[in-house]
């Protein structure tokens, strides 16, 4: 540490691996409000990660920091990522990154879904009217036929995860 102006220098302290009061203070304030948003009192979340409340008060008043083993289990007591809690500030790029993979997959299973349908009732509608009309399956297979031409092209890529191209075009 080096003295300047009457005050220890934070600059030097982390570089000579040192940590300062005021990095512990800023956890001890993150954890807090992880803590509060997550609606537990410090009885709670010590019982649910498995340690004193004591060692919980420490953590937020400054003191000191948890043990490094703790860290899966507290990030995912108060829903947060490691680098959120190491870093002792949200991760906003992440969140936002994980919250439009789930849009995505959730699009994605609605469109499958959504195509079953269409593809089922549609060959359902065919085959009736085909039998009510003519008694027989006449125009019915080339219907049939087109709509697996459409499959292929609409839905396989989207089932299929390795070798899409190939299964397609070998599919078609």
């Amino acid at each position: 540490m080096t003295y300047k102006n009457g005050k220890y220098s934070i600059i030097s302290e982390r570089i000579l691996g040192g940590i300062s009061m005021e990095d512990k203070k800023s956890f001890g304030e993150f954890i807090t409000q992880k803590r509060k948003e997550s609606r537990l009192t410090q009885k709670s979340f010590a019982e649910k990660i498995f340690v004193t409340e004591s060692a919980i008060s420490k953590w937020e008043r400054g003191i000191s920091y948890h043990d490094i083993t703790l860290i899966s289990d507290i990030c995912e007591v108060l829903k947060i990522n490691e680098h959120e809690l190491l870093t002792a500030s949200e991760d906003l790029q992440t969140r936002t990154t994980e919250k439009s993979a789930t849009k995505y997959v959730k699009l994605v299973n609605r469109y499958k879904s959504t195509l079953f349908f269409v593809y089922g009732i549609s060959l359902l509608v065919c085959f009736i009217c085909n039998l009510a009309t003519q008694h027989m399956l006449s125009w019915f297979f080339i219907v049939l036929t087109a709509e697996l031409i459409a499959f292929t092209l609409t839905l396989l890529p989207v089932l299929v995860t390795n070798y899409r191209g190939l299964i397609t075009l070998g599919t078609l």
